[in-house]
């Protein structure tokens, strides 16, 4: 079975095919390996959705999963989640994430609500941006650095830099590390705060030491 996991990997990992080797096949041996290789089982099921994921076969790499009784987790929803938004269909990954936390008690993380919110702000949808933000307020979710750096530099490139500024100043408020991407932001729109002073003094500390 180990050999068989093995071999799987092998050739998703060159060509991404599944051609090969069935869904029900790498569910099969994903089951057979809990108890003795949970790690495998880790694998197997990421190569899976990896390639469906590449195939842009999303739904299918969900109901794929649940007929094959494999349990569904946060990891894997979000790559659908993630693959959906890419393709547009945001509304579409919101529904996916609602369905997966009621029916399968998927709990959602800072990675699945940075997707979403990334996808929404590339469409302009700021009314769902902020329900989006409301959202993770319910679930007890904080923002991190990639949330303020996708609203700040979403909100930028829409011109509403008073937001943007408000972002920064709650940033500075929590004690929250500024990256690149903020810190270019906020020079171009000339909001930069301590927070930018930060990111930039971190970037620094990065090139001297590289």
């Amino acid at each position: 079975m180990f050999d068989q996991g093995k071999e799987i990997l092998s050739s998703v990992a060159v060509d991404d095919s599944l051609s090969k080797h069935p869904v029900s096949e790498i569910a099969d041996l994903a089951r057979e390996n809990n108890r003795e290789n949970p790690e495998m089982v880790v694998k197997l099921l990421d190569a899976l959705f990896r390639v469906y994921v590449y195939h842009m076969k999303l739904k299918e790499a969900i109901e794929k999963m649940v007929d094959a009784n494999v349990k569904i987790t946060v990891y894997s929803t979000t790559m659908v989640i993630d693959g959906l938004c890419k393709m547009g269909r945001v509304d579409e990954a919101r529904r996916l994430l609602q369905d997966m936390m009621i029916r399968r008690g998927v709990k959602p993380n800072e990675h699945t609500y940075n997707t979403l919110l990334n996808g929404y702000v590339k469409h302009s949808d700021l009314g769902a941006v902020n329900d989006i933000l409301n959202e993770m307020k319910k679930e007890g979710i904080q923002m991190n650095t990639t949330s303020y750096t996708v609203l700040i530099e979403g909100y930028s490139k829409l011109r509403r830099f008073e937001e943007a500024g408000e972002l920064f100043g709650d940033m500075e408020k929590r004690n929250i590390e500024a990256d690149a991407h903020v810190y270019t932001a906020g020079m171009a729109i000339g909001i930069v705060g301590d927070a930018g002073v930060r990111a930039n003094s971190q970037q620094s500390k990065l090139f001297v030491g590289s």
